[in-house]
């Protein structure tokens, strides 16, 4: 999913400079005319981790709906990318547990942001 979104990112922005998608104009080069840095996965990232604070942090469905385990039978094929996932992935922890209960320590779960964005740079 990753490399989908770095791909419209750069799309946006060929857009965005007016370069023909058959101009052959490396990506670099795309960047240095915008002046600018690929920033898009970052932001996704930064803004998942705080809204994910914030819920678990209150109490109520949307906490529930998080946290909570839907029971019965998968589906076949390669599982779908869940949202604690993603978080297990770019925390490094691999427990989902472990995540969830830091959220309620706000200074734990602000290092665990920092420590996550700070990988991507």
């Amino acid at each position: 999913m990753q490399k989908r979104l770095q791909a419209t990112e750069m799309w946006f922005l060929r857009r965005i400079l007016r370069i023909s998608w058959v101009d052959r104009v490396t990506n670099e080069e795309v960047l240095t005319r915008a002046r600018t840095k690929r920033t898009l996965m970052a932001t996704i990232k930064s803004r998942k981790l705080k809204f994910l604070g914030h819920v678990m942090r209150r109490n109520g469905t949307k906490n529930l709906a998080i946290a909570g385990k839907i029971e019965g039978k998968r589906a076949r094929g390669r599982q779908r990318q869940t949202y604690i996932s993603n978080i297990k992935d770019w925390t490094g922890n691999s427990n989902a547990n472990d995540v969830l209960h830091a959220t309620y320590d706000r200074q734990r779960w602000k290092s665990m942001v920092v420590n996550a964005l700070a990988q991507d740079t």
